[in-house]
């Protein structure tokens, strides 16, 4: 009887632990040569990173897509991509590809790393 009470409390703690460092995670440091591109904070519009076509921002994600939302630099127009993990889009001036998508139990900690390229 001991035993099992003793397996239960050692299953039960490293729940809670399993459970805090999945809740306190955070994406890796980021590649050379790659853009982590994150979320908005909560009343607060997206995040923008600028480059010489314009400006990307990560406006959603799932789990292997993101929703970039695109600003051309010479009309400022925009629009939003549903890009998918490993997939290369074309934006105004480049090109955007998609490496990976973090989707982190805290938001706050969500983002993508996408890898611009200038044409």
């Amino acid at each position: 009887m001991r035993i099992w009470v003793a397996v239960v409390a050692l299953v039960v703690v490293a729940g809670a632990v399993f459970g805090v460092v999945r809740y306190t995670a955070e994406p890796p440091r980021l590649d050379g040569g790659a853009v982590r591109l994150t979320l908005a904070r909560p009343g607060l519009p997206p995040l923008q990173h600028p480059y010489a076509g314009g400006a990307v921002s990560l406006n959603a994600l799932s789990d292997d897509a993101a929703v970039i939302g695109l600003r051309g630099a010479a009309d400022g127009s925009g629009r939003e991509v549903r890009v998918r993990t490993g997939e290369t889009i074309d934006i105004p001036a480049g090109r955007l590809r998609l490496l990976h998508v973090w989707d982190m139990w805290q938001r706050e900690h969500d983002a993508v790393d996408v890898i611009l390229t200038p044409r």
